[in-house]
């Protein structure tokens, strides 16, 4: 018994004889929305609709007959349904045979074949005929590697809006790959993925907002409109968002400065264990006083909080709080021993200081140039 109102409706349609309906139903039993997974259940719909020469569901029958799904594994079936789905113009009909044509899966090895019916798929705006088509001209597989070819493909599944391609194209804008380098058309595309809340977007977007610059270069209707996704993102618990918020809100990117409220996003997050946020909150905020009182003590056993995590930033810093006896007892061995832990977690900047110590030797314990601590920009954690 179908207790959702719109499966409800479809089923009814189906009982009566639609085609459309048919097939919908069956790729809701196949892919089990809405109702329990039940492949021969699919079957039966797809040969019901097939039976009325309806291309859509000609085409999913011969994908259970390629794959033996709800029935016997029947090549030369499947194949046979593939042919009278193309025949009216199927897309994901013309996309199968084109896989199979590429791969010589059930036919003779045919790539030109192959692309032609890809690409007759792709040019419908079938989505997977023009994913498969960018990555292999992308990377030179199949076919001679051609990146505007690629590139052509790429843009229009972003129009559609597919995530992936709206953040792979923000990438190529960021980085001026086969087009021309422009970092607000690059934010544009990643703000129509982050929509999606594609986490890399995101991450994407918080790399951007690290140059101090950016606040001149975009237009404020875009930095409001990435503070409302980032707002809502927050509220669906993505630290991604939340990180990038308080950052904007602590430099008045876009959006009031407001260092309270960058502290208060930031306290929450590192109260959930996110050294970002615990190093954030320690170097921008405890120790300048900023959106709170000055307090090293604090920054400290932020600090040390994400060094036992075993964040080379956080281990690094602590390891200056302890050589200066900034919070903490001054403590040279101490300082040593989280520099050099840092430094096996690959942070240059320890590895640097380690060369320091070793030159100086003893002198090490009190000749070494550090500056007390100050607040550092997150680009630099």
């Amino acid at each position: 018994m179908l207790k959702n109102p719109k499966l409800k409706g479809i089923s009814e349609k189906a009982a009566q004889g639609d085609a459309a309906a048919q097939k919908e139903l069956g790729d809701c039993y196949a892919l089990g929305c809405g109702v329990k997974k039940n492949q021969k259940k699919a079957f039966e719909l797809y040969t019901l609709a097939a039976g009325q020469g309806y291309a859509p569901a000609q085409a999913a029958l011969g994908v259970c007959y390629e794959r033996g799904k709800g029935v016997v594994r029947d090549v030369n079936k499947a194949f046979d349904l593939y042919g009278r789905a193309v025949v009216q113009g199927d897309p994901h009909a013309q996309y199968l045979l084109g896989c199979s044509c590429l791969y010589g899966a059930g036919v003779e090895k045919n790539i030109a074949r192959g692309v032609e019916w890809l690409t007759k798929a792709a040019n419908q705006g079938f989505g997977p005929a023009q994913s498969l088509l960018a990555i292999m001209y992308r990377n030179g597989q199949e076919v001679e590697k051609d990146p505007s070819k690629a590139l052509e493909w790429e843009r229009k599944l972003a129009e559609q809006g597919n995530e992936e391609f709206q953040f792979r194209l923000g990438n190529y804008y960021r980085d001026g790959v086969g087009v021309e380098k422009n970092i607000q058309t690059a934010v544009e595309w990643y703000v129509k993925a982050a929509e999606f809340f594609h986490e890399e977007a995101l991450s994407a977007l918080l790399d951007c907002y690290s140059d101090p610059t950016l606040d001149a270069i975009l237009p404020q209707q875009l930095h409001e409109k990435v503070c409302q996704i980032l707002h809502f993102a927050v509220v669906l618990g993505n630290s991604t968002a939340q990180i990038l918020l308080a950052r904007m809100y602590y430099y008045g990117q876009g959006v009031a400065k407001d260092e309270k409220r960058a502290f208060a996003l930031w306290s929450k997050l590192a109260a959930r264990g996110n050294t970002v946020a615990q190093i954030s909150l320690a170097l921008m905020c405890y120790v300048p006083g900023k959106g709170v009182r000055k307090n090293l003590p604090r920054a400290a056993k932020l600090l040390a909080t994400a060094a036992e995590q075993g964040d080379s930033f956080a281990q690094f810093y602590l390891g200056d709080f302890y050589y200066n006896g900034c919070g903490v007892p001054q403590d040279f061995d101490k300082a040593l021993a989280l520099w050099t832990e840092s430094a096996k977690n690959g942070n240059v900047e320890a590895q640097e200081r380690l060369k320091e110590c070793a030159a100086l030797g003893d002198k090490a314990r009190n000749s070494l140039k550090i500056p007390a601590p100050k607040m550092r920009s997150e680009s630099e954690l």
